[in-house]
Parts: C-alpha cells; structure tokens; sequence
C-alpha cells in the first residue's frame, strides 16, 4: 500500500469527544490528556480486533467518532506485587482521517502502560507511529505557535543521547531554538519538548508535551489545537517529505525500490562502527540481525518477524547504509530500520535508490 498526502478534516462528532476530553472542558481531571497517532493501512475496528489479545479482557464498541476500548489486564506477580495484579481502564480511538487514527485517554501512567501505549507498541505492521526528523519536529512546534501569534518557550526537553543510548532530561525555562541547539551540542537528539504557549500579552493559552512520534500530552488547553495545528501537520509532513513512505507496493523484491541514507561524514570510520550498526539494530523488537560480510564493508540480513519480510543492509563506505528489499512490500520494515538508525546512529538524508538496485549489490554505485 502506498501512503500519501490527504487532508484531515475531523467529524463533528470527533471534535465533541476531543473538547470533552480537554482539560479546558471544566472536568475534575488531574490526569494529562494522552494522543498517540498511529498510520494506520487497514480499518481500525480490524487493528485493535486482532490486537486485542494484549489484554487479558476487552469490550471494543463502535462510536461515531471512531471506537471505544474497555480493557482488563492480570499482570504477573513481581516483587512488589507477589500475587500478581489487574490493570483495567479505558480508551478512545479517534479516526483523524482514512490513513490515520489517534489513541485518546486519561489514564495514570500503569493504566496507560498496559492499555494505549500497549496498543501503539503492538499495532505494527498493521498501524504505524510517525516518525519526525529533528527538524520536522521542530517545524511542527514552530508552526504550531505562529499560527496563533503565540510564543513557545520551552519548560522541560527529553533528548536521546546517541552515544549511551539513554534518554536525558532537562528542566530549564528557555526559548525553542536554545534547547534544540543545545541538543546539537551535546550530540542529543529532541525526543520530546514540553512547551509553554504564551500569547502576545504573556498569558498561557496551551501546556502540553510534544514529541517525535507526532505524540501529545496535554496539560491545559484546548485538545483541538495540537491534534489540527500538530498531529495532523506532522502526520501529513511525514508522508510528503520523507521518500520512506513513497514506496510503492511491488509483488517482487526486484521490482521494489531500495533506499539510501547518507549520514554526516565518517559516521562509520572502521569495522567497529559498522559492527555496532548491526547491534543497535538488534535492540529493535521483531528485528533478527544476521551478518554476512563484515570486513571490508558490511553486509547484513535483517529480518523483521513481525511483518514476515527481509532486507539487506550494506554499508560500502563511511557515510552511507543502503537497504535493498529481499521481500514483497517490504516498505514498513525499511521505515523501522531508517527510524531505528536515526535514532541510534543520528540523522541523515533519505532517498530512493531505484528499483533497478534492487537486483543486486553489483547495480550500487
């Protein structure tokens, strides 16, 4: 299936639900509300269905704005809990257009464990989170407040550090430009931003969390406002600027296109580093690694139980990674390894290689 640009525009129904939910709304909620979009390619009624065994009981009813999920879950005993435990809660899931849907809840963070972000983690390949670059993450914020003449100053920014492979926060009143510059120094990349929007007269119109995978987590405002001035932005920027989604379906391997990721310069200077290539991508669930020539360039199969496909992954110098599909439609597997190496490795440009690469190692230049 092949993703494209559409336009969002939400049923009267789903922009009621969303203000319902909203902390502006007058409810007594103390909880953030949680979105998590997912792309998806089949209906979501079929999605959440045959993901449903995540939970140990479920009740999915249809509601005009998309499906209601009520869900029960025994957890097995741990140390703090020898006799194990149950975790219920609820969920909204919100059809933003037919490509995308997005997971809405108010739910503590053990509740939101093992129910929503369940669901996002498991739905692939059948929904897929976005994925944001550093700079389209920081284009989505920027647009977000000069659409309205309001200010972002950021109150607390989350940021993957590449070299230990741990996320680090920070908790400092500073603008946008001086926290995501401050990243790039310290070899980090933004993973989520909480902001502080401010109008003109310094009044806070919006406090809410926004982070790489189009995902919001809001504090006080209008729930309207990320989901058409955010998720929806961020969704469509995704699936017109990155050639990862632009790959057609193909029913063989050598009719599909490949992709080529070009990194910042000796990204990958010896064995080593192409080594460690292979073992951030292990860390990916669903992704078996299997190294075919290590010395003296790379190359490895990766093959991704989830989705039931395989791609092989060359590194032929120090500055580019090559994905050639080895299966039908392998298009979802080669978005998990572009993401998975952005995040571990850092960001570099994506193009379409050709489908005539696909035919061997020998069409590469």
């Amino acid at each position: 299936m092949q993703l494209s640009p559409r336009a969002f525009d939400l049923s009267p129904s789903a922009r009621r639900r969303l203000a319902l939910l909203s902390p502006e709304s007058g409810g007594s909620f103390s909880l953030p509300l949680r979105l998590r979009p997912l792309v998806i390619r089949d209906e979501i009624k079929r999605l959440v269905q045959r993901r449903k065994g995540i939970w140990t009981e479920s009740v999915i009813s249809e509601e005009d704005y998309g499906l209601r999920v009520r869900f029960r879950h025994l957890v097995r005993g741990s140390a703090a809990h020898p006799q194990g435990r149950a975790v219920s809660g609820e969920f909204d899931v919100t059809l933003l257009s037919p490509q995308a849907c997005v997971l809405a809840s108010r739910l503590n963070a053990d509740e939101d464990k093992y129910g929503p972000h369940s669901l996002a983690q498991r739905a692939y390949p059948l929904g897929v989170r976005p994925f944001l670059r550093s700079d389209q993450l920081k284009r989505a914020i920027d647009d977000l407040g000069s659409t309205r003449s309001w200010d972002a100053v950021s109150v607390d920014v989350v940021g993957f550090d590449k070299e230990t492979g741990s996320f680090r926060r920070d908790t400092k009143n500073q603008s946008l430009d001086e926290a995501m510059r401050e990243m790039v120094e310290q070899g980090r990349q933004p993973h989520r931003v909480r902001l502080s929007f401010r109008d003109e007269e310094g009044t806070e119109q919006l406090r809410v969390a926004l982070d790489r995978n189009a995902g919001v987590a809001l504090f006080s405002g209008s729930a309207l406002v990320p989901v058409a001035g955010f998720v929806a932005p961020a969704i469509e920027r995704c699936l017109r600027e990155d050639e990862m989604y632009a790959i057609p379906f193909a029913e063989s391997p050598r009719s599909q296109q490949a992709l080529r990721v070009v990194f910042q310069e000796d990204a990958f200077p010896d064995i080593d580093a192409t080594r460690e290539v292979c073992n951030r991508l292990r860390r990916v669930r669903g992704f078996a690694v299997n190294v075919v020539h290590a010395n003296p360039y790379l190359q490895a199969q990766v093959v991704d139980f989830l989705c039931g496909t395989t791609v092989t992954l060359l590194v032929l110098d120090t500055s580019t990674v090559t994905l050639l599909p080895r299966s039908p439609d392998c298009s979802l597997t080669m978005r998990r390894v572009v993401a998975a190496l952005f995040r571990e490795i850092g960001e570099g440009l994506v193009s379409v290689a050709g489908a005539e690469a696909s035919s061997g190692e020998t069409a590469l230049p």
